[in-house]
């Protein structure tokens, strides 16, 4: 926990000032990378630089990915990837949600790994991998332990799973806005 301590007291400093204490507060060299934990489906899911959240509306990619997450603070910047690319044109309205979903699954893949066909990059400033436990929803498989996945191919099924769920909750309360 960071603090700034001073006569009046402490003060608990939020994200954005202890991102400014570390040299991280420039978005356009440090995009943010935030997977969401799931009680239950991967609890035990867990990387080194990996920042989980419990809120499932606080997934973030990249500079684009994720509910309320676009290009923050308005600078010109492409996204990391080809995958925050894809939610960029999302963001800009250039695809809709049934685009998106098309584009993450047809992502280059590279095949013949122990997950199937994955998603490989390595974006600025992302984790390199997250262990997946054996009974994780991402991991699509059983086992006993962890195994480990790359970063980008764990958040393309996360966004996956997401865009799924909008897709379908869409179809059912149409008069609903999201």
């Amino acid at each position: 926990i960071l603090a700034s301590l001073d006569k009046a007291g402490v003060a608990y400093l939020d994200e954005s000032s202890t991102a400014a204490i570390r040299g991280q507060a420039d978005p356009v060299i440090y995009p943010k990378y935030v997977l969401v934990k799931v009680l239950g489906l991967n609890t035990l899911d867990w990387g080194r630089g990996v920042k989980w959240t419990l809120n499932p509306l606080g997934y973030r990619y990249g500079y684009f990915g994720g509910y309320n997450w676009s290009n923050p603070g308005e600078i010109p910047v492409d996204g990391v990837n080809g995958m925050d690319a894809l939610f960029e044109q999302h963001d800009n309205a250039s695809i809709n949600d049934s685009e998106l979903l098309a584009g993450l699954l047809s992502l280059p893949n590279d095949p013949g790994t122990y997950w199937g066909n994955i998603y490989f990059s390595e974006p600025t400033g992302a984790p390199s991998s997250v262990k997946v436990f054996g009974v994780s929803l991402i991991g699509q498989k059983f086992f006993f332990g962890w195994k480990s996945m790359p970063y980008t191919e764990y958040s393309r099924r996360e966004a996956v799973y997401g865009i799924k769920a909008l897709i379908f909750g869409k179809s059912l309360f149409p008069s609903l806005k999201f």
